[in-house]
């Protein structure tokens, strides 16, 4: 039988991991990127996940390998719209699939090998997490990677919001638990839900996305269909014909029917234009049950097991990355669930580097390319207890194009040719038996099982990595909050008035929003409690005295100090000393509040000289200037973020380069964490410069779009010769009209000199790209000081200073 099949065209058009950046680098970035901005319109791509829980490729339509799978319309629509994954695989049980697919790295990394007491440990990056900056994050149905008790496991894992049932599964799909958690609220647990759990998880989506509007997400849906107990759904969700006496593959294809209807109503739920700016994963996290499987899947080769059965799986993704004459075609490279990780940071511009994790969007963007010569297999594992061993049972699956190789506790058990036996059922061992072609692929195949067993598993990193992971955690969602709420706040000011000629933002700062009990105030508890809950207790930073219970710094070698003396042209200090775990979080509290009112007050929403702006004869100026002042911060920001992003690219580069630098091939700029193999910039790098330079380009001429330029006495602005190329344009924001723009002195004891040579002094800001080397100055300071203030890289010593230009 073969199992290759081109999906029907429906002419429906949508528009690596990296290397690991250093601490310093990425605490920078993402600092700069968490406030840096009035609305997150930096990130443009939308993400959302879609889990079907115990469905195979024998369960969906449009796979066309089920001996009679139910009618699956809106999945199959997918397909016709997108690119459809022929030889995807997960691992054969569920919990494990969920953990690498957020993690990127396979189970016996992370320790979860079997759904039982399956707990994805805290200290490892996940999607949401590596997305914290510049997406809202929920989590949907389905958890299953957490103890059933904790409401917060969803939130520590990265995720903004969780919705959902906490277990493995639920008793009654018409009465369920379900727990509510967030970052700004307290996690509760609903008992006997009756609205039908798949419905329920649909209509939270379905909320969510409609809440976050125009802002970038991703939002993870983990539907607990069509996973037992097989059940009769609304009528009104499936057609085919169940009751409560039909056998259990009817129930199961029903509940996978509506599932499928929900799906639709989801994604009919998402306007044209953020559904075209969205990509869509659907994917199965293991294969059918056995009680509900069929021909070719039945019995032993279903759900649980390494056969094909077990672990190829649907997947189908639509999106940008897809050009419309490759939609609808099939893709039969090899790809996994923890490729999940590498392909949405891909998308999202964000750096991302895992042992096991491969992007996939090569086949988005060419769906005829095999399987790539980086991991020219696929794997797949079960393993019990969780842990790291050692195991009552182990086994691992490996597939190149042709062959599998099934190993169980010690022995080469299987081995399928996979062209002639798809649905494995001739064993070509013992070794004897092979023919030479056969042999070379056995061996090849046992060196890729060997290879991945002789990697170290990595249990929970070192109280001292918990601790400084924790504090760049909880800052990133401390700022996130802080920027969202000042930036709603100054939006609806700016529609104040009639016509809204000077908004008054004197209420849109950190300190008059951090009012009791406002949503800033409790993320400074939040903030505060989830560095306490990593960093304190015995042998880590924060320790228990004994007898009276106050937390004080532990005799381990930390020695944290006093927050910096850090004055940022407002006169105002973080000078507390640091005596205990919540010491830190007030003084990282202080920086950021420091950066986003500096950064966002001073530099995006400086107030324009109206009198001057716009000639009386322009229709409302008042309005035009808001718009104008928001689309200069928007596209400041946005250039800002592309520049790094183009950086980073060309700094990973580098850093996977054998050879090294050349003064032929530098990068624009430097990276000081690349230290002294890391050039000055040289002509010869034209491929990143021509890329900003075509992103500042296209900032400028939208900022010239609405802000208007010479040669029209209507509508003279900030720009002049709007009609010259955009190569030719200048923004001018201090000189023509007068603006009062300029970038602060920000003043960082001895001598606001930054260690690079950077000093952000009153100089004129007149171009955009002064603008954003202004901002950027400003946030690297802060950066920069932040990193030295978490936790000291030196821990064996008994004192840590911070850098000189943090602690005088």
């Amino acid at each position: 039988m073969s199992r290759t099949r081109r999906v029907a065209h429906a002419g429906h058009a949508t528009n690596a991991g990296r290397v690991r950046r250093s601490a310093s680098a990425l605490r920078a970035i993402a600092l700069l990127v968490a406030v840096l901005l009035p609305t997150w319109a930096q990130a443009r791509d939308n993400f959302l996940i879609i889990i079907a829980d115990d469905v195979g490729v024998d369960g969906i339509n449009v796979y066309g390998e089920g001996a009679a799978p139910g009618p699956t319309p809106n999945i199959d629509q997918l397909a016709a719209d997108g690119i459809l994954f022929r030889h995807a695989s997960t691992n054969p049980v569920c919990a494990p699939t969920r953990a690498e697919a957020l993690t990127g790295r396979y189970g016996f990394r992370t320790g979860i090998g079997v759904p039982e007491s399956a707990v994805l440990d805290l200290d490892e990056t996940t999607i949401p997490e590596l997305l914290t900056a510049t997406h809202h994050t929920a989590a949907i149905g389905k958890w299953h990677i957490g103890d059933n008790g904790d409401v917060d496991h969803p939130i520590d894992t990265g995720f903004d919001y969780y919705a959902g049932g906490l277990g493995g599964g639920i008793g009654d799909y018409e009465s369920w638990n379900k727990t509510t958690n967030s970052t700004s609220t307290t996690g509760s647990t609903q008992v006997g839900v009756t609205t039908y759990a798949t419905t329920d998880a649909a209509d939270e989506a379905i909320a969510k996305i409609a809440e976050y509007g125009e802002d970038p997400w991703f939002v993870w849906l983990a539907f607990n269909a069509a996973h037992t107990p097989f059940h009769v759904p609304p009528p009104s969700l499936t057609t085919i014909a169940v009751n409560a006496g039909s056998d259990n593959p009817t129930k199961f294809k029903a509940a996978v029917e509506a599932m499928d209807t929900e799906i639709g109503r989801v994604l009919a739920s998402i306007p044209a234009p953020i559904r075209a700016d969205t990509t869509v994963i659907f994917i199965g996290d293991n294969g059918t049950p056995s009680g509900a499987s069929e021909s070719p899947f039945t019995g032993p080769h279903a759900k649980g097991s390494l056969y094909e059965g077990g672990t190829n799986v649907p997947l189908i993704v639509t999106g940008p990355r897809i050009d419309a004459l490759d939609e609808g075609d099939e893709s039969q490279a090899l790809v996994s669930s923890v490729d999940l990780l590498a392909t949405i940071a891909e998308i999202a511009g964000v750096a991302a580097a895992t042992e096991d994790s491969l992007s996939f969007v090569p086949y988005l963007e060419d769906p005829t390319l095999t399987t790539s010569s980086a991991r020219p297999y696929s794997y797949a594992e079960r393993f019990e207890p969780n842990g790291f061993g050692p195991y009552t049972d182990e086994q691992r699956a490996v597939r190149d194009d042709q062959y599998k190789l099934i190993w169980r506790n010690g022995v080469y058990e299987e081995f399928f040719d996979l062209n002639a036996f798809p649905f494995e059922t001739m064993n070509l061992l013992p070794v004897g038996n092979l023919n030479a072609g056969q042999l070379i692929a056995y061996n090849a195949l046992v060196a890729a099982i060997e290879g991945i067993a002789d990697g170290v598993a990595t249990p929970a990193s070192s109280d001292s990595a918990k601790c400084t992971r924790a504090i760049n955690k909880e800052v990133g969602k401390y700022a996130k909050q802080v920027q969202k709420n000042i930036d709603k706040c100054k939006k609806a000011s700016m529609t104040r008035g009639d016509p809204p000629l000077m908004p008054d933002f004197a209420n849109c700062t950190v300190a008059a929003l951090k009012t009791p009990g406002s949503k800033i105030d409790r993320a400074v508890t939040k903030l505060k409690d989830g560095i306490a809950k990593r960093c304190g207790g015995s042998n880590r930073i924060c320790e228990v005295a004994p007898g009276d219970g106050d937390e004080t710094l532990a005799a381990i070698g930390w020695g944290i100090g006093s927050c910096m003396n850090l004055e940022s042209g407002t006169g105002t200090e973080c000078d507390n000393a640091i005596t205990d775990c919540g010491g830190i979080g007030t003084c990282l509290e202080c920086i950021v509040d420091k950066a986003v009112d500096q950064a966002v007050d001073h530099l995006l929403y400086d107030e324009f000289n109206t009198a001057s702006f716009f000639p009386a004869n322009s229709g409302d100026p008042g309005k035009r200037v808001n718009k104008c002042q928001e689309t200069i911060a928007k596209e400041g920001g946005k250039f800002l973020v592309t520049k790094h992003k183009l950086l980073n690219k060309c700094w990973d580069a580098k850093l996977k380069s054998k050879t090294g630098y050349d003064d032929a091939d530098a990068c624009p700029e430097t990276d000081p964490s690349l230290g002294s193999g890391n050039p000055p910039a040289t002509p010869g790098d034209s491929k990143t410069t021509e890329k900003i330079k075509k992103a500042e380009q296209k900032s400028i001429a939208k900022i010239c779009k609405t802000c208007g330029g010479g040669g029209d006495a209507d509508k003279d602005g900030v720009c002049d010769a709007v009609g010259e190329p955009v190569s030719g344009v200048t923004i001018t924001l201090g000189d023509i009209v007068d603006l009062p723009y300029v970038c602060p002195s920000v003043s960082v004891p001895p001598n606001g000199v930054h260690p690079s040579g950077l000093d952000c002094t009153n100089a004129d800001v007149d171009t955009l790209q002064e603008y954003v080397d202004c901002i950027s100055c400003v946030l690297e300071f802060k950066a920069d000081c932040m990193a030295d203030a978490s936790v000291g890289d030196d821990v064996s010593a008994v004192g840590i200073e911070y850098a000189a230009e943090c602690n005088p």
